[in-house]
């Protein structure tokens, strides 16, 4: 089934049509679930909602528990309560739209810090300059050397954002 979204929706979440069965998925910072990584298996609209949340979608997501600890472990507020057919609205999440993405993305279209589950609003890179002073037919001439970088950061967690071939992060 196709989904109609208004020009409103897609003005506030432009990747709202990409939202579909299949699509992975990772809890934002503030839901229940954070950190948890899982896979949309629908997604309901409009009428079709069975939340009355104050969301455009009702995303269903089987979340799997994290390879290197039980869920009653990373998520003990959960109190067993199951981690299939969690029903999310698009603000909770970021998706994997390209199996090769380097992160996940909200549906605004922020991309999704890897260490504290934000959508970034800003990413920051400090650059320390080599630059050189040479003295060149009687006066001194300013060149830029190579330099070096501390790495792009979540501006919130300052963890370093892997980005190799910047996809995402470019100049």
């Amino acid at each position: 089934m196709t989904i109609k979204f208004s020009k409103v929706e897609l003005k506030a979440f432009p990747k709202l049509e990409l939202i579909t069965a299949g699509t992975k998925a990772i809890a934002l910072k503030g839901s229940d679930y954070e950190g948890l990584e899982g896979v949309v298996t629908e997604v309901k609209y409009g009428t079709d909602k069975e939340t009355e949340n104050e969301t455009i979608l009702d995303i269903y997501v089987d979340f799997e528990e994290m390879p290197y600890a039980s869920i009653e472990s990373t998520h003990p507020h959960l109190n067993g309560t199951g981690i299939s057919e969690v029903i999310c609205g698009e603000d909770e999440l970021g998706f994997k739209f390209e199996e090769e993405a380097p992160f996940y993305t909200t549906a605004d279209g922020k991309a999704v810090c890897p260490h504290c589950y934000v959508a970034m609003e800003r990413v920051t890179e400090t650059q320390e300059d080599d630059i050189s002073w040479n003295y060149v037919d009687g006066q001194y001439v300013k060149e830029n050397g190579m330099g070096s970088s501390n790495g792009k950061r979540c501006d919130q967690c300052d963890g370093v954002l892997d980005d190799p071939n910047e996809e995402v992060f470019a100049y």
